[in-house]
């Protein structure tokens, strides 16, 4: 069974651990699939753009090491490309 198209969703309560399931699972993936595109909709807490930014990003190597060091290496090196970014607002979403 060849799956080309794959949707999944991580949701959870603050501080439940969806970030490092994030990464965990995106390194997984990233044993069977070339690359993954990654929809960062976390505007407080984004994982490869500043706080406030919804953003596509196309990642085609294992994630190493806290969010801020994967924003730092996005223009250093090809392992993460930006796709779409877009400016939310506000951090909070309630807010907005």
């Amino acid at each position: 069974n060849n799956i080309r198209n794959m949707i999944i969703m991580i949701c959870g309560r603050n501080q439940s651990g969806k970030s490092t399931f994030s990464r965990y699972l995106i390194n997984g993936l990233l044993n069977k699939y070339e690359k993954i595109a990654y929809l960062d909709c976390d505007v407080g807490q984004s994982e490869f753009s500043p706080e406030g930014i919804i953003s596509i990003t196309i990642i085609n190597r294992p994630l190493f090491g806290p969010a801020h060091t994967h924003q730092h290496t996005m223009n250093d090196n090809n392992d993460y490309h930006c796709w779409k970014s877009y400016y939310f607002g506000d951090n909070k979403p309630a807010n907005n």
